[in-house]
C-alpha cells in the first residue's frame, strides 16, 4: 500500500484501472516472480551440490529475503511509475 501512496494513485486512480488494463495484477505477477527468484536460485544450487540456505530454517529464509528488500522496492517504484503514467494518458 505504501508504494502506491509514493506512486500517487489514490483508490479512485486504481478504479479506473479495472476492466481497462490489467496492468496492476501484472506488477504483482512480477513481483511474485522476483520473490520467487532467490528459492529457486538455492533449489539449483542444491540440486549442483553447492552450499545453499536452509529453506527450513525461519532465521535463514528471512535473511535471504531480506537481502531482496531493496531490490524489490526499485522493481516495484518502477513497474508503479509505469502504471501512473498510463494512467496519466
Amino acid at each position: 500500500m505504501q508504494l502506491l501512496s509514493e506512486a500517487g494513485l489514490s483508490a479512485d486512480r486504481l478504479a479506473l484501472l479495472q476492466g481497462a488494463m490489467d496492468l496492476l495484477e501484472d506488477v504483482t505477477a512480477l513481483l511474485g516472480w522476483a520473490l520467487e527468484w532467490p528459492v529457486l536460485f538455492v533449489l539449483y544450487a542444491r540440486a549442483q551440490g553447492k552450499p545453499a540456505v536452509d529453506l527450513d530454517d525461519e532465521t535463514e529464509l528471512t535473511a535471504l529475503f531480506e537481502t531482496q528488500t531493496e531490490d524489490l522496492r526499485r522493481l516495484g517504484q518502477m513497474m508503479l511509475g509505469c502504471l501512473r503514467s498510463k494512467l496519466e494518458d
